[in-house]
């Protein structure tokens, strides 16, 4: 996905500068898969597993987007 996107290197920058006392790597790329999942969904271009969700008791869907 970072290839596609030239992301690497801006990752790598970001991961470099959080201190590993208030993040961890994973935490960090965590963090950004989110905000891209979240871009994705906003702009209406995102996937989902499963492909048609169902909903819970409360009406939302469950499922994950990315």
């Amino acid at each position: 996905m970072l290839r596609r996107h030239d992301g690497i290197a801006q990752v790598q920058s970001l991961l470099e500068r959080v201190p590993r006392a208030q993040a961890k790597p994973d935490d960090v790329l965590d963090a950004l898969v989110a905000c891209w999942s979240a871009q994705r969904v906003a702009a209406g271009i995102a996937d989902s597993l499963p492909a048609v969700m169902e909903r819970d008791a409360c009406g939302l869907r469950t499922g994950i987007y990315y």
